[in-house]
């Protein structure tokens, strides 16, 4: 025992003494735990002290730092090892755990970065026997179960992900159970970074009193939150109970936090503790840390920070060809590092050259290649690609480049001045380069000494040069840049402009941005990056008129050189409710449109109106039509713009100055035409769209008389505006369901019990692909009933509950002036026409008014409660008397999922959920009328009754004659008008159709096809070769004709999407009709012959016409009763036939209004 003792200890530090460590050693060595108080002493002890304690002592001696190299998973814990004291303590305690195992803590460090290069450039099979040696050379580690999970997820999917989370989580404990989930949503590709930290959000709840085993995890799960933790002893006393691989990297970023936090916040002693933890490791986080913490010493740079300063330095030159050489070089040695993917995209950009990525074109690599390149060419695709670039960061959270990649984000999407990065963008960079400098010093006079060092390290080179040069221009207050490298004039020029406005010349600077802006050579980023400068510069000056109309005009041909954070800032500075002066600038109508159109906020067709109409106000008009005579005032450019893009059907129709869509559409038409002679380079655009509108306006007038009475929800419209988050779920979900093992949806459900009854019962097994179909259908369903636009409740309160109900029902009374209105008191007012008829006292008008007038209370309270209670939604057993009833049980709701999980696409599964909400609308309807034909019926019937009887009473039987005589003529027209109400609550109603044009009846039935013909999505292609004019009355027949032949190819397609063809043919008095239709490839082809004989035998007797009555199948029996019954045809003939590849229906008639 003692020589094995002896062999342990090393040689003891220069101020350490055996004798010192020894009483906490000899218990220790006794296998006795130290208690609190003795641990609390323990690790506020120097480094040395505990070095040494450590190396004196074997490694598992009474559990003191916990297992540092676990070998199964449920060795894995959260939980404290030994007591937690203040930060600086944790972190001493953690540098001398980490120099203990120095040489094979390295070793790892040098593992995992190989890892994390095979991974990144797409080499799955290399990562995968790099993530075996580190777990069989240094243990399990969440790490380790992070990396599995993305390798898992990258190279098999979601359901390789799954099967190895659901290994992971039937050996792990609770709470590397519940890490693990969450580990395995972050690095789903499908999952938005926006929904994955609300799912953690939902289970732990960020706040300050975090019980710390939470706040552990929240560090490791929660990228967004990280840096706003507090309490990070607590994180890091917590990581002890992990392995060592772990602990390294939670302290790496906990040093990143406390950095990001500035050293001049840290408490004393703290700066001290930081620095000894990054001296500690060889690591190349630790050697940028150490850069960060603003020591100038060890500021030798590393092999890829020289590949780094090479490529910068020939980019800074304008040598792009070596720029590109260089970086792409780095990107083969170190592809898990993003600065040189930025230096070769740019590079290869300038050359006018496609990035390609130098790995395989589906690798992680290629990703951040492709997707650099869109926002750096700042393309349509912009917010899509920072979006992928984000989810590739939360993918990568693990990894150096992932936080990289988040920060290049935020970077992006709020952009700053160019030339300095915001501080977290500068805390993660792999390479301490000029720009990192500066932006880590910029509040600081020590910036120009540090730039002096780099140039030590790199002499002569031109982007140390450039930016040494900028500090000497702001040090000295000049605004020319002296510098003897040849570097492009306009990068001098961004530079100049860059110091001027740091100089808080904003004058000068304006000019120098807005010079880069002109240049024609200038590239799009170049122009953006001149553009926010511009924008920083006149705001500074408070001139945001100014700088609204400069932006237009420099930006308006490719608006995506205007940065998100510059546009979204200057609309703020709008005046809310419109100011003259200001709104008369088109300007300011023109941003708001591009911010939305480049989806730097949510798209608000009223919100645009609102400036539209502050710009309309502000030139003394009401409609657009009315600035064509003034135009000369305008930009033609901005004017045709303008007319073109903000002046949009979904502005106007905002306007109260427009009755009807009507008049809409014949605003636009006049718009267009202003645009076709004034703007003739988009002469086309504007003469397709009058041609639109145009069909629009005769497809509309059909179906309005087709459908007048339906009851409908323009679900297309709804998916259209779906928000993009309800659609990733729907993916999800389906993804999800489509694992054949159920047990692979399975997830971990948290409750809100204590943290420390985690044991216990916080952790619950649901079907997670349940979960989201739910939170897929709430989200559905609200959408179909509440949508404003295009829900069901929108529908029933225009057409049905504002106005048109109370007017119809009181309809009856009012004829025979049995109810009155209410006068400004709220009294029901006289009703002076029956007393002079049948009234011949004070006494009587004063009694025959108090009955009218409750007759009239009771008539308003039950078209109150039927208005306001009956044909209202319910979807909560709080709103019982409603009668659209939305309630769906858990039962019901299995059930759809179930159904759902054949869909074949998320579009396909949302139609789905449509198609109950659709069936649940069609119940609700019937209970509408059965309630409106019966109980409504009677209470108003009821209502009457007591009326008469009160009449009598008061009047006398005989004299009361007339007034009764009214209410019996009231029955009957009450009778009727409440079975008209009822079928305004049916999905047809038949109404006279003026003579119309078979071509407009065409596109107008395929549209109306297109939105009831089930799951299938039709493309129709009508063919017609010459048009003709149909009558009024054949309207209905041809239009139902038409349906059941579409309806039938889409119903029997059994495809998402069903290709049709319409060929009419009208020779004389003959038209022949023909309907082809794709099959689908596994239909019984010879089947389909039979019943093709079968229906070609079919005629107008009594047995063929039973089949109109009878619903499904083929609906070609119907066809026959429309042609010989409702149309009145002698001549026609019904003809339908199959072959491998398509179904066919031929109708050929001879109608007695084409004959001459």
């Amino acid at each position: 025992m003692g020589k094995s003792r002896t062999a342990t200890i090393r040689r003891v530090p220069e101020g350490v003494s055996r004798r010192s460590v020894r009483p906490f050693s000899a218990p220790i060595l006794a296998g006795i735990k130290p208690d609190t108080i003795s641990l609390i002493l323990l690790k506020d002890q120097p480094v040395s002290y505990v070095r040494h304690l450590l190396e004196s002592v074997p490694q598992s001696a009474a559990g003191l730092v916990g297992e540092l190299f676990p070998q199964a998973l449920k060795s894995l814990r959260l939980k404290h090892t030994s007591p937690c004291t203040e930060l600086a303590s944790e972190l001493r305690w953690l540098t001398a755990i980490f120099l203990r195992h120095k040489e094979r803590l390295e070793q790892w460090v040098s593992l995992r970065t190989d890892f994390e290069r095979s991974m990144v450039s797409g080499d799955y099979p290399k990562a995968r026997v790099q993530l075996s040696e580190a777990e069989l050379r240094f243990g399990k580690s969440i790490w380790a179960i992070e990396s599995e999970l993305l390798l898992a997820e990258c190279s098999e999917g979601i359901e390789g992900n799954r099967i190895a989370l659901h290994r992971i989580t039937s050996e792990a404990p609770n709470w590397i159970a519940v890490l693990a989930t969450f580990l395995s949503e972050r690095v789903e590709t499908a999952l938005a970074p926006v929904e994955y930290e609300a799912v953690v959000q939902s289970h732990l709840d960020f706040n300050d009193d975090f019980h710390p085993i939470a706040r552990s995890a929240f560090f490791r799960v929660s990228p967004a939150k990280r840096n706003s933790i507090a309490n990070l002893e607590d994180v890091l006393n917590v990581e002890e109970s992990h392995s060592l691989c772990d602990r390294l990297i939670v302290s790496t970023r906990v040093l990143e936090n406390l950095i990001f936090r500035e050293s001049s916040d840290l408490e004393p002693g703290l700066s001290d503790a930081i620095q000894s933890l990054a001296d500690s490791i060889i690591c190349p986080r630790f050697l940028f840390l150490k850069k960060a913490l603003r020591t100038r010493t060890q500021l030798d740079a590393t092999s890829l920070e020289q590949k780094i300063f090479q490529a910068v330095h020939y980019y800074t030159l304008g040598d792009y060809e070596n720029a590109r050489s260089f970086a792409e070089q780095a990107i083969v040695d170190s592809p898990e590092t993003l600065e040189p993917y930025e230096i070769f995209v740019k590079s290869s950009l300038r050359l006018g050259r496609p990035p390609v990525c130098p790995f395989s074109q589906d690798s992680i690599a290629a990703k951040i290649c492709s997707n650099l390149s869109i926002v750096f060419s700042r393309e349509d695709k912009i917010n899509s690609a920072l979006e992928t670039l984000l989810r590739l960061g939360y993918q990568l959270d693990g990894f150096a480049i992932g936080p990289q990649l988040r920060a290049f984000y935020a970077l992006h999407s709020y952009e700053s001045n160019p030339h300095v990065l915001s501080r977290e963008c500068a805390i993660y960079s792999s390479a301490f380069t000029p720009r990192v400098v500066v932006s880590l010093y910029k509040d600081s006079p020590n910036a120009y000494s540090e730039l002096e060092s780099l140039e030590q390290l790199h002499p002569s080179n031109a982007a140390v040069s450039l930016f040494k040069a900028n500090q000497i221009a702001i040090r000295s207050s000049t605004t020319q840049l002296q510098i003897d490298l040849n570097i492009p004039k306009k990068r001098l020029l961004r530079n100049e402009a860059n110091v001027c406005e740091q100089l808080r010349l904003y004058d000068a600077a304006t000019h120098k941005y807005d010079e880069v802006l002109r240049e024609r050579d200038s590239t799009l980023g170049e122009k953006s990056e001149a553009a926010s400068g511009l924008y920083r510069c006149l705001t500074a000056k408070n001139e945001f008129s100014k700088a609204a109309r400069l932006i237009v005009e420099t930006s308006l041909e490719r608006p995506q050189i205007i940065g998100k954070s510059t546009l979204i800032e200057l609309l703020t500075q709008y005046p809310e409710g419109g100011d003259d002066e200001v709104s008369s600038d088109i300007a300011w109508p023109i941003l708001h449109f591009l911010s939305q159109q480049l989806e730097y906020e949510e798209r608000s067709p009223s919100r645009l109106h609102d400036v539209f109409e502050d710009f309309l106000i502000a030139c003394s008009c009401k409609k657009p039509s009315e600035l064509l005579k003034i135009s000369s005032q305008f930009n033609n450019r901005e004017f045709s713009f303008f007319l073109r893009n903000v002046c949009a059907f979904e502005v106007l129709a905002e306007s109260f100055w427009f009755e009807s869509q009507d008049e809409i559409a014949l605003e636009r038409i006049s718009l267009c035409e202003w645009l076709i002679e004034n703007d003739p380079e988009n002469r086309r655009i504007d003469q397709a769209e009058i041609a639109e509108i145009s069909r629009i306006l005769a497809i509309r007038e059909l179906t309005h008389h087709a459908e007048r009475s339906r009851i409908f929800v323009d679900t297309d419209a709804i998916i259209e505006s779906l928000p993009k988050t309800i659609l990733d779920r729907a993916t999800r979900c389906m993804t999800l369901g489509m694992l054949k093992d159920v047990s692979l949806r399975q997830t971990i459900e948290i409750t809100k019990a204590l943290m420390e009854e985690i044991d216990n019962s916080r952790i619950f097994i649901i079907d997670e692909g349940f979960r989201l179909f739910k939170q897929v259908f709430e989200d559905l369903k609200t959408q179909f009933l509440s949508s404003n636009k295009y829900g069901l409740d929108a529908n029933l309160s225009q057409r049905i509950r504002h106005g048109t109900l109370a007017g119809a029902l009181r309809a009856p009374f009012e004829s025979q002036q049995l109810v009155t209105l209410k006068d400004s008191s709220g009294s029901y007012m006289q009703n002076d026409f029956w007393i002079r008829r049948v009234c011949r006292s004070e006494h009587d008008s004063t009694g025959l008014s108090e009955a009218l007038a409750e007759f009239s209370a009771t008539v308003d309270g039950i078209i109150y409660r039927v208005r306001n209670e009956w044909v209202q939604i319910r979807q909560s057993s709080g709103s019982s008397s409603a009668l659209f009833n939305f309630e769906f049980t858990e039962d019901q709701l299995v059930c759809l999922y179930e159904a759902t999980l054949s869909a074949e696409s998320p579009a396909d599964m949302v139609r789905k959920v449509f198609e109950a909400l659709w069936q649940r609308t069609d119940e609700a309807l019937k209970e509408v009328r059965a309630t409106i034909e019966n109980a409504l019926s009677s209470e108003l019937f009821e209502a009457m009754k007591r009326c008469e009887q009160r009449i009598d009473s008061v009047i006398g039987h005989d004299q009361s004659m007339p007034i009764r005589a009214a209410f019996t003529t009231c029955g009957t027209h009450l009778t009727m008008a409440l079975k008209a109400i009822s079928e305004w609550f049916r999905l047809d109603e038949q109404k006279h159709v003026p003579d119309c044009q078979l071509r407009s009846l065409l596109e107008a039935s395929t549209e109306a096809a297109k939105q009831f013909c089930g799951p299938s999505r039709l493309e129709i292609n009508v063919i017609l070769d010459n048009d003709v004019t149909v009558p009024g009355n054949q309207f209905r027949a041809l239009w139902d004709m038409l349906f059941i032949l579409l309806d039938n190819a889409a119903k029997h397609s059994e495809s998402t999407q069903t290709n049709v063809t319409i060929e009419v043919v009208a020779n004389g008095p003959v038209i022949k009709m023909v309907c082809k239709n794709e099959l689908p490839s596994n239909i019984d082809v010879e089947l389909l012959k039979e019943k093709a004989a079968r229906l070609n035998q079919m005629t107008a007797d009594e047995h063929s016409l039973a089949t109109s009555r009878v619903e499904g199948g083929s609906g070609y029996g119907k066809l026959h009763k429309i042609l010989c019954y409702e149309m009145g045809l002698d001549n026609y003939r019904v003809f339908v036939s199959a072959d491998s590849n398509e179904f066919q229906a031929v109708i050929e008639l001879e109608v007695p209004w084409r004959r001459q």
